[in-house]
């Protein structure tokens, strides 16, 4: 894996504004309720798993199992896939009357990196550093695609890369440290043809940081590493004005509100920052893992913030702030419509791939959601961990 910047954290008594901004996310977080989606049961239907054939990149298990991330054209035939490794997207073509079956080739790749020499856009070209791809939204002009803008956390290990066990204080040094990764941090947009190959000088990037930072209800979650309840999106959309819509894995706020922060940019890739809202869904303590446009609205694809036991659930929201109360005089005159949101049904997680560390298969994670045409009951779902993302159409009965 190739890593951007790395800083250990100072002791905890040095830094007081990080202690109390941990202190802050811990107590929110261990606040969520973890039960099922308002009491409501109801399992999505398997309708077909998609055949998605060619070599697809990556950097995991045989390149094949970190699939994060999903969008289409369906008039086109086209699907975009990404992975949470790597810069690259990967285009698929629908095969002619099946409509469970996509190809790709070598050359339906699409590098990250505006600077990306003709090579990189090969899908057998070498890999470029990891931008964490977490979310890909297919528009009228624009295809934009985000990173997590999180931090990490090393992880405990029992064994060197060599097979020499670690030792407790090697271990202690690790739990210290939190990697900022800039690019990770990233949003990038960029047209394709109908033949879903790359615009020439169409793409372009981004940084969310500078919002977050300045933002009161994010910053103080910023410093948190994403999977300790911190800064981690994951969900991305667009609605018919061309707005941009974020979806925070995390945090997830008291009271188990999950959030979606709406964007607009100018013709120059320019946040206009009077234009920035901060919306909240209340997901019952999950957080959002993925998200789709359709006829209008959104599904929201639900679930854990960190490594939780919560299940995975897709919710329609019809793009406005959930958040209960009566409207201001301002809000009303603006024309401000009230969130609107539904639980749909939970999503079945299938077996995954057996990682490093054992010998078992850990479940696949829920990671990328599109819907089917506009029929908000019909979508199809990717998985991180699962043989070549494991992309099953799904239905809900309700």
């Amino acid at each position: 894996m190739n890593i951007g910047n790395r800083f250990a954290l100072t002791p905890w008594g040095e830094c007081p504004q990080l202690v109390g901004a941990l202190l802050l996310a811990s107590l929110l977080w261990t606040a969520n309720p973890v039960a099922a989606g308002a009491g409501q049961e109801s399992v999505a239907i398997r309708v077909v798993a998609l055949d998605l054939q060619g070599e697809m990149v990556g950097k995991g298990n045989n390149g094949i199992d970190n699939v994060s991330a999903i969008a289409s054209d369906p008039d086109n035939g086209l699907m975009l896939v990404g992975m949470d490794e790597g810069d690259q997207i990967q285009v698929f073509r629908k095969k002619k009357d099946r409509d469970h079956l996509y190809e790709t080739d070598e050359r339906s790749c699409i590098a990250l990196d505006p600077a990306a020499d003709q090579d990189r856009h090969r899908c057998s070209g070498p890999a470029g550093t990891e931008v964490d791809i977490e979310g890909i939204a297919w528009g009228k002009r624009f295809v934009y695609v985000v990173g997590s803008h999180s931090r990490v956390r090393k992880r405990v290990k029992g064994f060197t890369r060599k097979g020499n066990p670690l030792t407790r204080k090697k271990n202690r040094m690790r739990l210290a440290t939190v990697e900022i990764e800039p690019r990770r941090e990233q949003l990038f947009r960029f047209s394709l043809d109908s033949q879903g190959r790359l615009a020439e000088g169409s793409l372009q990037a981004t940084s969310l940081r500078n919002l977050i930072v300045n933002h009161p209800v994010l910053s103080p979650f910023q410093a948190i590493p994403g999977k300790e309840n911190g800064i981690d999106i994951e969900g991305l959309g667009i609605d018919d004005e061309g707005r941009v819509y974020l979806g925070f894995r995390g945090p997830v706020l008291r009271g188990g509100y999950a959030l979606v922060l709406r964007v607009e940019f100018d013709e120059d890739f320019k946040i206009d920052s009077k234009q920035t809202e901060l919306l909240h869904v209340n997901l019952v303590g999950r957080g959002i893992r993925g998200m789709t446009e359709v006829d209008g609205n959104f599904l929201l694809l639900a679930g854990p913030t960190g490594g939780g036991s919560n299940s995975y659930q897709v919710w329609w929201w019809n793009g406005h702030d959930a958040l209960p109360g009566k409207l201001s005089k301002g809000e009303t005159r603006n024309g401000a419509i009230r969130g609107s949101l539904k639980f749909l049904c939970d999503i079945p997680q299938p077996g995954g791939s057996k990682t490093n560390d054992s010998e078992s298969e850990a479940p696949a994670k829920a990671e990328g959601i599109v819907a089917v045409h506009d029929d908000r009951q019909s979508f199809i779902i990717v998985y991180d961990g699962a043989p070549r993302g494991a992309a099953t159409r799904y239905h809900c009965p309700r």
